[in-house]
């Protein structure tokens, strides 16, 4: 005869390690006794409840009262004497595995043999509630149970569930289950995780839990993480973060996130990102918006940077930006800074190479040692320069040392004259003419004394700095003296102090027919460049050499032998061009 079952030693109750407490297991060894006493073996040597003992066990009302100790422990579904197979260990197993820091099953999975007895686990099913698996949040590595973590403790109760509204079924289970654990001496926490696979909504739920406790504690607790703290929420309206919460000091060499290993060592690190592929490597920013002021932008700032001033931006235009100039225009990308210099440069003996539309070839660079290259385009100008306006200059020359040996192809400033070389060592001087034409006839001033030869400006006069220059004079005269005489001169008034020589080549008489000239050369002036005559007309075309030794003004005058309002004709012209400094001797490949 069966010795009668006895009641259940009160609440469901287990040890700091997961294991039933003495009571519950002397209960629960009894009750496989008695199961093996009352159950008949069916298939495959699991056992299958007759109905003597299913009247029995559900008359006592301990069952229900193991019901609720099942949801204690998450294994407890799997544990009820239910038809489910596998649902016997899951009791048992739910309890260790919810209690273990990482959330892993214990060792003592080895329990899994007396799993055939969960066959009546089939109750198990109800272990759906287990979903509140989810408490796996309590095991976050802070050690602080997430808020949502108290659902874990639930989690267990899944599998008790499982008995449903049998919940006295429950209790069975787990007791088959546990006697396992009991004939190993270890509750076997690993097989409840297999079982738990019957419930596996919850079972599904419970690894998330361990995911997010493995970066970080979420929730409030989170700040106790040492370095980062991540949060993935379970719930779908709650968008993941990240978030360093340590300080980064001078002495880190680590850095807050870290993907990969590093192949060199640094310090203040904040991130790092490492990888090794034949191929490249990329850190992605979109701005997917189309909007005409969408834009992606990497902000760099310092400490006295601002959301306005002080700071870098390196970003792209989207596709329908709209503004004015070309860091506004669609597509553009751009690399500027704000409130300071922008400098692009390298740090040690390299130049900078610019290239367009993927070509094999620089645009343009600058070399090491500071040379600028601009190379062949396909087609158009190489360096085409604005137009100038009455305050900017198109193109500026700095003054400066001509080259020791002039090179072909060079143009050069010394601060008197440009000089260009077409050839190695044949420095030439560039002209550089300054002109007074007129265009209108000019009546002189009834007199013998010099006076200006030029009123296309109001005094004929031009200032000129320390320097050789090389001029050349040609004019016409009509309405001289004819009673007396229509002698004519030259000279060169203003305020500079000069050194001066040319030579004249004159004549009198009929412009248009030819006769021999007057020729003088002259190192001042001269008031007869002509013979005497009363012809009325003269002519002369003067060149020569002014040196300024000290600064001022030039002025070209004509004199004449007997005072007349002579005219000077159109077309008359003056025009110097510097040539060197006030000693210069030679330009050129001389020898």
């Amino acid at each position: 005869m069966t010795t009668p079952l006895s009641p259940v030693p009160g609440p469901q109750s287990t040890n700091d390690k997961g294991m039933l407490t003495p009571p519950w297991q002397a209960w629960f060894y009894q009750l496989y006794n008695y199961l093996v006493a009352t159950q008949d073996k069916g298939g495959a040597g699991f056992l299958t409840p007759n109905s003597s003992l299913l009247n029995t066990v559900q008359a006592s009302g301990g069952a229900s009262s193991d019901g609720e100790d099942g949801e204690r422990g998450p294994p407890g579904p799997a544990g009820p004497p239910g038809t489910s197979v596998t649902g016997a260990q899951g009791p048992i197993g739910p309890a260790v595995f919810l209690e273990a820091p990482d959330g892993e099953p214990g060792d003592p999975g080895t329990p899994g043999p007396p799993g055939p007895q969960g066959n009546p686990g089939a109750q198990g099913s109800p272990g759906v509630q287990g979903s509140p698996g989810v408490a796996v949040y309590l095991e976050a590595p802070d050690g602080e149970p997430g808020q949502d973590g108290i659902p874990g403790p639930v989690g267990p109760i899944g599998p008790a569930g499982a008995a449903g509204s049998q919940g006295v079924a429950g209790p069975a289970g787990p007791a088959v289950f546990l006697e396992a654990e009991m004939i190993e001496g270890d509750i076997g926490p690993p097989g409840t995780p297999g079982i738990a696979g019957i419930n596996g909504s919850a079972g599904a739920q419970g690894p998330v839990g361990p995911a997010v406790f493995l970066l970080g504690d979420p929730g409030d607790d989170g700040r106790d993480g040492d370095a980062i703290r991540i949060n993935v929420a379970s719930n779908p309206q709650i968008a993941p973060f990240w978030s360093a919460n340590a300080i980064i000091t001078g002495s880190l060499n680590a850095g807050a996130f870290n993907y990969g290993t590093l192949g060199y060592t640094d310090t203040n690190i904040f991130a790092s990102f490492t990888s090794s592929v034949n191929s490249y490597n990329q850190i992605i920013l979109q701005n997917t918006n189309a909007g005409a002021a969408a834009s992606t932008d990497f902000i760099v700032s310092n400490n006295s940077g601002t959301s306005s001033t002080l700071y870098g931006d390196f970003g792209i235009n989207s596709s329908a930006f709209s503004g004015t100039g070309a860091l506004a225009a669609p597509n553009n990308v751009y690399l500027y800074s704000q409130g300071s210099d922008l400098v692009i440069g390298t740090g040690s003996a390299n130049g900078i190479h610019f290239v367009v539309n993927g070509g094999a070839t620089d645009s343009m660079s600058v070399n090491s040692t500071g040379n600028w290259t601009i190379n062949s385009p396909s087609s158009g100008a190489a360096l085409t320069l604005p137009a100038g306006t009455t305050t900017v200059e198109p193109l500026l020359l700095t003054s400066g040392t001509n080259l020791t040996t002039a090179t072909a192809g060079v143009v050069e400033y010394d601060g008197a004259v440009a000089y260009f070389t077409p050839t190695a060592s044949c420095r030439g001087v560039l002209a550089s003419e300054q002109i007074q034409i007129l265009n209108a006839t000019y009546t002189l001033t009834s007199q013998t004394a010099a006076q200006k030869l030029f009123n296309a400006t109001t005094n004929g006069t031009l200032t000129l700095p320390l320097g050789t220059f090389e001029f050349e004079c040609a004019f016409a005269l009509s309405s001289l003296n004819t009673g007396t005489s229509s002698v004519f001169g030259f000279a060169i008034g203003g305020t500079a102090v000069i050194t001066q020589s040319w030579d004249s080549e004159a004549k009198s008489g009929t412009l248009a027919t030819a006769a021999a000239p007057s020729q003088t050369f002259n190192t001042s002036a001269n008031t007869a460049l002509v013979a005497a005559n009363t012809t009325g007309l003269g002519y002369a075309k003067i060149t020569g050499i002014i040196r300024v030794t000290t600064a001022g003004t030039i002025i070209p005058q004509v004199s004449l032998n007997t005072a007349a309002a002579a005219v000077v004709a159109v077309g008359s012209y003056f025009k110097i061009r510097p040539i060197g400094s006030s000693t210069v001797t030679n330009v050129g490949n001389w020898s």
